[in-house]
């Protein structure tokens, strides 16, 4: 069966759900030689309900040219007409006394095809729709190279227009089609592609404009034009290949964009988990996941210093010697073997922070002031000199490059602040900065042969405000992803070595490189300022923005103050007073940086970084046997409390749901969030509480996919139901949290982690039911393929309250002790790792 796409579907597959279930658990109840009640009601109610769908799906088969959907949902009408009928015989013939097989099986049969058949119908409906999208996305692809043969202004008035018309409208069903989608990711991309057509539509007017109103040295242009085409029908493609996912094999095959190149804390998360979780230390996959780690740290070592670049070097031989001694362990002998994991555990934890400290260095060099060689390129004296333009156009493309390999660098070497969205907005910004650079080049070359024309001019400006907004995002998303510690304290370090260089030119009476080494240290102290900025932003509690704001706006003046002092003092070097003044600027601006610094680390507190590092120190010592644990503290606030207390029943009761000898996913799945949750006790915390209620019903549910012959149909669908009512109490807990956060990305993170949970509950009781209809009926193949796709929404449903779990545990920090809201994460002494 497969998965269905939207939020539509989802609303009219629910509540047949809900009764055909029933209907299914009456059948197991006839077949033990129960009494049923009279069951004509609900199955009037349910063949009435999809009557409708076939109706609107007869009507739109006869009225498509598509050979295939008509065939696929000619298939889907028989199946659901034909159940009807069983179910509708089977009710009359229950209700009349028979308890016959025949009552019976016409029972389950029509269960099972109400299910499977409407599923397929609304499938196929839903195909067919998306098609109508796809065509027109085609149409516009196949028109829009017409613009090479634009000349003149008629033909650009008629092209341009007719352009704007059908893009406008095929965008907007395309909006539509996102905010209908149930997975975030694709719903995600396709909004984005959307708003980089909306661009390449605009520039390419812009630039075709030039083109018709400039008759000489239009090739810059030209190669503009082509470029916009081309970037044009790059993301319609993007668009219908958004568009058909849900009709592949792989519903989330949109992750495959991101899963080439998997944060290497994702890596190191499930290394770290396999090497702790003794029970389940798969070799091969491991093997893997070491290759893959030490592969990305080879990778952006090569971007570092000498001396990280030896240490991460060291790491990697670490890990891949320790590696092979687990494998050539014959002896077994267990205090060997959790050495060596933890040792393997330190290196990784080491090397998170050695990246997310080198992260911070590359942007904070690289991030500083990237609109700055832009707005040269707009100066008309630069403009007029060819050479001093090609130099600075080179210049422009190799900052371009250096931004977005930065940003691919923190998408792919990422630590704990970043989510797979967070991952593809920065990828996505890197590809859109990439492919506008080299068009601010030939636009800015073009203004260079033609100052006076104002159309290449208003081009121009265009095309460099599209790459300022880009570069923007792009500094915003990088920012976010990194811990702001961290990238402060680089930050701090670059305006230092900025000040160092200043003083020694100011000592040296250098007048260029007072201006040059003074811009520089501006520079890095906006940076500064801009952080503190959009942490301000990204608050929602105003005694937090209260204690940066005054540091922050004193800087911000006196960074100003010291430039103009610069230039005064490059003006007249032999003048004390000007000097005097300067240093005093300086020295205002270096420790305003400092106060900003401080006060900014002040108000976040620990952090999330730092409560993870603790986290990891914690695990290191819990895979070394007899090791004291440390009494571990994740903040100071008093909303969250943090005392040791003897080990909860809890730890133990999922060993007796799910035994031993069952490893399938969902029971892997469910003993990674065991071990999660078994961290904290669960009273004084909902949130744990019902996360491990999640985890043992994961444990039945894992025991139905190892034997589900052995399992009642009530019992399977009841498991189901059950994980749905505990996964929305346990996200009406999270929200809580979300609701009194006052930092707005954890908010919107914990937000995208709840919008899918109810999506896969959903998708788990419909799988549930056809697995108990497949069971019933003996259709071994059905029950294979639910088995199938069980696992895979209960491993999504599992990871995903795992995460939430983390998210929840970081964002509790956030929250105002005055809100009235308290949680209590208090760590087990004996945490179970297995």
């Amino acid at each position: 069966m497969r998965a269905f796409p939207t939020m539509t579907i989802q609303q009219i597959l629910d509540p047949v759900v809900q009764q055909v279930s029933q209907l299914a658990i009456f059948h197991e109840e006839s077949e033990a030689g129960r009494s049923i009640p009279d069951i004509t009601l609900p199955v009037q109610g349910v063949c009435t309900a999809v009557g409708n769908l076939v109706k609107v799906g007869q009507d739109t088969a006869n009225s498509s040219s598509d050979e295939k959907f008509k065939a696929e949902m000619g298939v889907a009408l028989e199946i659901v007409k034909e159940s009807s009928e069983n179910l509708n015989q089977a009710a009359q013939m229950l209700k009349e006394g028979s308890t016959s097989l025949e009552a019976r099986n016409k029972l389950i049969d029509g269960t099972k095809g109400i299910l499977t058949g409407t599923s397929d119908l609304l499938i196929s409906y839903d195909e067919s729709e998306v098609k109508k999208i796809v065509r027109a996305c085609n149409n516009i692809k196949d028109y829009i190279p017409n613009a090479a043969v634009i000349a003149c202004q008629e033909d650009y008035q008629t092209f341009t227009t007719s352009v704007k018309s059908v893009s406008t409208n095929i965008l907007i069903r395309v909006k539509a089609r996102a905010d209908d989608l149930l997975i975030e990711l694709n719903r995600q991309l396709l909004q984005r592609s959307s708003d980089n057509i909306e661009d390449a539509e605009s520039s390419l007017a812009s630039v075709l404009k030039a083109i018709v109103d400039n008759n000489q040295d239009v090739e810059p242009l030209q190669k503009s034009r082509d470029s916009f085409v081309e970037i044009f029908r790059e993301e319609l493609e993007e668009i219908i290949r958004i568009l058909m996912l849900p009709f592949s094999q792989d519903h989330d095959a949109s992750k495959d964009r991101t899963s080439q190149s998997t944060s290497l804390c994702n890596d190191f998360e499930r290394l770290r988990e396999l090497l702790i979780n003794s029970k389940s230390d798969r070799k091969d996959y491991r093997d893997k996941l070491v290759q893959d780690a030490t592969s990305k740290i080879t990778d952006i070592s090569k971007r570092c210093d000498g001396e990280t670049q030896t240490e991460m070097t060291n790491n990697c031989n670490l890990l891949t010697t320790q590696n092979q001694n687990l494998k050539d362990n014959t002896s077994k002998d267990p205090s060997e073997i959790q050495a060596t994991k933890a040792e393997m555990v330190g290196a990784i934890n080491n090397t998170e922070k050695v990246i997310q400290k080198q992260l911070a260095k590359q942007i904070a060099e690289t991030f500083t002031d990237p609109e700055s060689v832009i707005q040269e390129l707009q100066n008309p004296e630069i403009l007029q000199d060819r050479q001093k333009t090609e130099s600075k156009c080179a210049e422009f493309a190799d900052l371009s490059e250096s931004l977005a390999s930065t940003a691919e660098d923190v998408a792919t070497f990422g630590g704990n602040n970043l989510n797979v969205e967070q991952a593809e907005e920065i990828r996505s910004a890197s590809n859109k900065l990439r492919k506008v650079a080299p068009e601010v080049v030939n636009a800015v070359m073009a203004s260079s042969s033609n100052t006076e024309n104002e159309s290449i001019k208003q081009f121009s400006d265009s095309i460099a405000n599209n790459w300022k907004d880009t570069a923007r995002s792009l500094s915003k998303f990088v920012d976010g992803a990194i811990d702001s510690h961290a990238l402060m304290a680089a930050s701090e370090e670059a305006a230092e070595k900025s000040a160092n260089e200043l003083s020694e030119a100011i000592e040296n009476s250098q007048p260029q490189a007072i201006t040059m080494n003074a811009s520089n240290f501006a520079k890095h102290a906006v940076r500064v300022n801009t952080i503190a900025k959009r942490e301000i932003d990204n608050s929602e509690d105003p005694s937090f923005s209260s204690k940066i704001e005054e540091n922050r706006a004193a800087l911000e003046k006196d960074t100003v103050d010291m430039v103009t002092c610069a230039n005064d003092f490059a003006a007249e070097t032999t003048n004390q007073e000007a000097k005097d003044k300067l240093n005093v600027k300086k020295e205002l601006v270096r420790s305003g940086v400092h106060n900003v610094s401080s006060s900014l680390a002040d108000a976040l507190g620990g952090g999330i970084q730092e409560a993870t590092n603790k986290m990891h120190e914690l695990e290191v010592a819990s895979v070394v046997e007899n090791v004291k644990q440390p009494e571990i503290r994740i903040a100071e606030e008093k909303v969250v409390q943090e005392v040791p207390q003897e080990v909860p029943q809890q730890i133990a009761e999922l060993d007796l749901l799910i035994p031993e000898y069952i490893t399938n996913p969902i029971a892997e799945a469910a003993r990674s969030l065991h071990r999660e949750t078994s961290r904290y006790a669960d009273d004084d915390n909902d949130i744990i509480a019902t996360a491990s209620k999640a985890a043992g019903l994961m444990g039945t549910m894992s025991k139905i996919v190892e034997d589900g012959n052995e399992i009642t149909r009530k019992e399977i669908i009841q498991t189901a139901k059950d994980i749905a009512k505990v996964s929305d109490l346990f996200a009406k807990h999270v929200q809580e949290i979300a609701n009194k956060c006052s930092d707005k990305r954890m908010k919107e993170n914990l937000r995208l982690l709840l919008q899918r949970l109810p999506t896969i509950s959903t998708q788990l009781k419909v799988v549930a039911t056809v697995k108990a209809t497949a069971v019933a009926s003996g259709d071994e193949k059905s029950s294979r393929e639910a088995n199938e796709a069980l696992i895979t929404n209960a491993t999504n449903l599992m990871d995903t309250i795992k995460e939430a779990v983390n998210a929840a545990k970081a964002a509790s920090i956030k929250i105002r002790t005055d809100s009235g809201h308290k949680i209590e994460w208090r760590r087990n002494p004996k945490p179970r790792f297995y």
